[in-house]
């Protein structure tokens, strides 16, 4: 009786696809980050091919290993989703995968908050404080916040909501 060979490498193949265009993109970033349970264990970056292609391969399989594929658009990071390689094949595993760029914005003007909820929740001397809320965007471009218009490299892009005076932040 032959016994089948766990597949020790597999790939991860994809493509990029702007919105807007509904065209591969070419020359954008698309970085791999490998992990375990334990944590992150590196990353690798390549660019896309003029039809918006790209590979990871020589990647190891097993299902205490997986990989997050992202791209850098236009100042914005896109995410896509968590892949494993499966070890239990004879055959290299490939999956394929599709992430999908819009043209990107940094002008508030296009966000509106249209629900903002808070709730607080006392327990003995502790108070909790949770934030729910509803953003509207009126354009057709991703907005990826402020600090990084004109150029600026120093600030991370975010929308940023206020606490009010005197309030302590911890950590559980």
């Amino acid at each position: 009786m032959t016994r089948a060979h766990a597949a020790p490498t597999g790939k991860i193949v994809g493509r990029v696809i702007n919105q807007a265009t509904h065209k591969g993109e070419a020359g954008v970033t698309v970085t791999l980050s490998r992990g375990t349970s334990s944590g992150t264990a590196g990353t690798e970056k390549t660019q896309t091919k003029s039809d918006g292609s790209y590979s990871f391969t020589g990647l190891k399989t097993g299902q205490d290993l997986f990989y997050a594929v992202d791209v850098e658009f236009q100042g914005g990071r896109f995410a896509g989703g968590v892949i494993s390689l499966p070890s239990n094949t004879n055959k290299t595993p490939v999956v394929q995968t599709k992430l999908r760029v819009w043209p990107t914005t940094t002008d508030p003007q296009v966000i509106q908050l249209p629900r903002d909820d808070l709730f607080a929740n006392q327990t003995g001397d502790t108070l909790g404080i949770i934030e729910s809320v509803t953003v509207f965007n009126s354009s057709h471009k991703a907005y990826i916040g402020r600090g990084r218009e004109n150029g600026g490299k120093s600030s991370t892009p975010s929308i940023a909501f206020s606490l009010p005076k005197n309030v302590a932040l911890t950590e559980n």
